[in-house]
């Protein structure tokens, strides 16, 4: 009798561990659940707001848009400073494969051009780029190339700043125009590339 007591109280005790093991197991897995469902939250809330930035980026900008060609892209009215401005508003020439030289650019005469392959937005351009100097000005030409259905698209900016800072000198423009021309790329030409970013197809 004493025997089976003892061993009913093992049975019990082991009963009791089983649960006490099983209910530990659950409490860790609900709170693993819980981080992870906590994590994938937090994951699409900054994706969310990572594509509002992009968004908020272009918003207010000037759109281009042909319904007939089935294209559009976005530009800025300006760089938010003085020190630069586009000489024209962007704009898209299209053309056939007379007009394109071997590496994918559209053939220019007026500037003379270096000629680079780019991929912006998983999308592949040639850039030509080219300057013209005179009389103190300084034009920069930067013309995105890329082919859809057969078309040869073409994405034009021109840029206009002085040719150097020296007409600022002894004024209290001359060093933000310093700091402005040491950061070009990232003031216009990143300006420039966001454009086409923007650049979409409709057919």
């Amino acid at each position: 009798m004493q025997n089976q007591k003892g061993v009913s109280l093992l049975f019990v005790v082991m009963i009791i561990s089983f649960i006490a093991v099983i209910c530990f197991a659950g409490y860790f897995a609900v709170l693993q659940y819980l981080s992870d469902n906590n994590q994938s939250q937090n994951q699409g809330n900054n994706q969310q707001q990572n594509t509002q930035s992009v968004i908020d980026q272009t918003a207010g900008w000037n759109e281009v848009k042909d319904d007939q060609l089935g294209f559009s892209f976005k530009y800025p009215t300006d760089f938010g400073s003085k020190y630069a401005s586009f000489q024209q508003n962007p704009f898209a020439v299209i053309t056939d494969a007379s007009k394109i030289d071997s590496n994918g650019c559209l053939i220019e005469s007026t500037l003379t051009s270096k000629e680079s392959r780019v991929t912006i937005n998983n999308m592949q351009f040639c850039l030509g780029t080219g300057s013209d100097p005179g009389a103190g000005q300084l034009y920069n030409s930067y013309n995105y190339t890329t082919v859809k259905n057969g078309n040869y698209i073409t994405i034009e900016y021109l840029v206009h700043t002085l040719n150097g800072c020296g007409p600022y000198m002894g004024t209290t423009d001359y060093q933000p125009c310093i700091d402005f021309m040491n950061s070009y790329d990232g003031n216009v030409v990143k300006v420039i590339e966001k454009s086409v970013a923007t650049l979409q197809f409709t057919k």
